[in-house]
């Protein structure tokens, strides 16, 4: 019997104000997103971006519509660190990270 749900890769990642953060790495996932909850256990920083409304389409379909707010975030994986401008937005407690195409592209991992 096939599995019809789609294999889903998810990193524990690490900040320095705690050891373990749940990243959904998302090939289909236009942008890199942090949720908003999550915050307070990131080292971030607000990134000089200009304000506006932006509407996002989420994976059950739903479109969000939010003030645009990216941050900046250090974080690691395997002891290796990143830095990362994510888009807050108000997500679920399943992740705290949506890892989407551009930090696929920027660092083009090896995924087994």
């Amino acid at each position: 019997m096939q599995d019809d749900k789609p294999n889903l890769v998810i990193l524990n990642v690490m900040s320095k104000r705690v050891n373990s953060l749940r990243a959904l790495v998302d090939s289909s996932a236009s942008n890199n997103f942090v949720r908003q909850e999550s915050l307070q256990n990131l080292d971030f920083e607000e990134a000089d971006t200009p304000r506006g409304v932006l509407e996002v389409r989420l994976a059950t379909g739903a479109i969000v519509r939010t003030e645009k707010r990216v941050v900046r975030v250090r974080f690691s994986y395997k002891r290796r660190a990143f830095v990362e401008g994510l888009i807050v937005l108000d997500l679920d407690d399943k992740f705290d990270l949506v890892l989407g195409m551009p930090w696929l592209a920027r660092h083009d991992p090896v995924i087994n």
